[in-house]
């Protein structure tokens, strides 16, 4: 037993010292720098000419003049307003308002089944003398067309009733 105990113990050994001999050898760490090394190229810095306050030029805006007439029938030029330089066409979209619930949780239930099949369901919340209601929504669409063949597409397959409503 002694002798058997001895054997392993030296193979033991042995193993250990050779790999720590032999290992490092093999793992040099070369692929460690290969995959996360990468060169990047900046570019150069680009030339960018900015004026100075001095240099920048107000610019007229030619509005014609509006009449207003006073109490006393003299008409008097008033000036047109001008409208803010971020007065963008308000755009329209539909969307489809298929439930409106008292319980946030009804209102849940309906929405994740409609997501299940595929629709883009969402919830509105809104207040309306006092009581909060959840609208249970499919779209938005800016085509009335495209949200009036989801409903019809609704009705058919899943036989709920929508109407089509005005986004946001």
């Amino acid at each position: 037993m002694e002798k058997a105990l001895k054997q392993r113990l030296i193979g033991a050994i042995v193993l250990v010292v050779s790999g720590v001999i032999f290992i490092p050898l093999l793992l040099d760490g070369a692929g460690h720098n290969a995959r996360f090394s990468r060169d990047i190229e900046i570019p150069a810095e680009p030339d960018i000419n900015i004026k100075s306050w001095h240099e920048l030029k107000e610019v007229p805006v030619n509005r014609p003049p509006q009449k207003v007439v006073s109490k006393d029938n003299a008409v008097v030029k008033k000036p047109a307003k001008a409208k803010p330089r971020d007065a963008r066409p308000e755009i329209k979209a539909w969307a489809l308002q298929l439930g409106s619930f008292s319980q946030q949780t009804n209102a849940l239930v309906l929405q994740d089944r409609l997501r299940a099949k595929g629709y883009r369901a969402f919830i509105v919340k809104s207040k309306n003398i006092g009581k909060t209601r959840y609208k249970v929504r499919i779209g938005p669409d800016l085509d009335r067309d495209k949200a009036e063949k989801i409903a019809k597409q609704l009705k058919k397959n899943e036989n709920i009733d929508s109407i089509v409503v005005t986004h946001p």
